[in-house]
């Protein structure tokens, strides 16, 4: 996925110093109890917490144990932002990307994943480069756009990983290097990210950036398959065809091992 679940920014939110209040009403969010959550987030989100303030703001946003509002969603990001939150910032961005409460607006919606980016948030840090990928609210620039995926790569975001990954395989905004696409390729499969798999099984299908290796590249196109990418089902058959029954059974048996990511026949 593009952003951050409810569950996982606020999960965010409990990795930052503790005050108890506020993780027992994110404990409470995180198992759906969101009056309880409201009751001990609230008051200290007026009282000027900036954590406080981001985890109000996102129930404003989806209207968990609140109205759907995103107009006091917006008020309760801009409140943290102004204290140097950077997910605030990208959740900003995103109310005006997407037009949510207020106008759309790219040129502002760039603005704040920029601020939320140079932060150092790996999310803001990828839409920023699909801006820029995109020419929205920016100058089209392959090369920025190929930046930006580096650094969010680079802060683990599976997604960017993935995107720089093409972008080295195909010299888009940076220089053809396919050991280094390989590398995120992997690191944005080791994740589960579907097509990063499927890329993996491609690439282990006809040695490409990695020993030609039928049985590996099976296993990464079953997991794709197991996650949902429909384009890999196809791979899949077609890598059967080449492979003998011995091939695929060990295939088949690793894939078991590793946790039953198989393709489901």
């Amino acid at each position: 996925m593009r952003r951050l679940g409810g569950i996982a920014f606020l999960l965010a939110l409990l990795a930052l110093p503790a005050r108890a209040g506020l993780d027992d009403g994110i404990k409470a969010y995180y198992r759906g109890e969101f009056g309880t959550a409201l009751v001990e987030i609230r008051p200290l989100a007026e009282a000027g917490n900036a954590r406080a303030q981001l985890a109000l703001a996102l129930m404003y946003e989806r209207g968990q144990g609140v109205d759907l509002d995103y107009l006091e969603a917006m008020h309760w990001y801009l409140a943290a932002a102004a204290q140097g939150q950077a997910r605030a910032h990208n959740r900003i961005g995103y109310l005006f990307e997407m037009g949510l409460g207020v106008a759309a607006d790219h040129v502002e919606a760039a603005h704040w994943y920029r601020e939320a980016a140079i932060r150092g948030d790996a999310i803001s840090q990828y839409s920023l480069a699909l801006m820029y990928a995109r020419g929205r609210g920016v100058a089209q620039s392959d090369a920025e756009a190929a930046m930006w995926y580096a650094r969010s790569a680079e802060g683990g975001y599976a997604y960017a990983q993935a995107s720089i990954a093409w972008a080295l395989e195909n010299g888009i905004g940076v220089a053809r290097d396919m050991t280094a696409a390989t590398g995120w390729y992997h690191a944005a499969a080791e994740q589960g990210h579907p097509f990063a798999e499927a890329t993996m099984g491609r690439l282990y299908a006809a040695g490409i950036g990695v020993p030609r290796d039928p049985i590996q590249a099976h296993i990464w196109l079953a997991r794709a398959v197991h996650h949902g990418y429909r384009a890999a089902r196809k791979q899949l058959a077609a890598l059967e065809a080449t492979m003998t029954t011995v091939e695929i059974a060990e295939a088949r048996r690793l894939e078991r091992d590793d946790g039953g990511d198989e393709a489901e026949e």
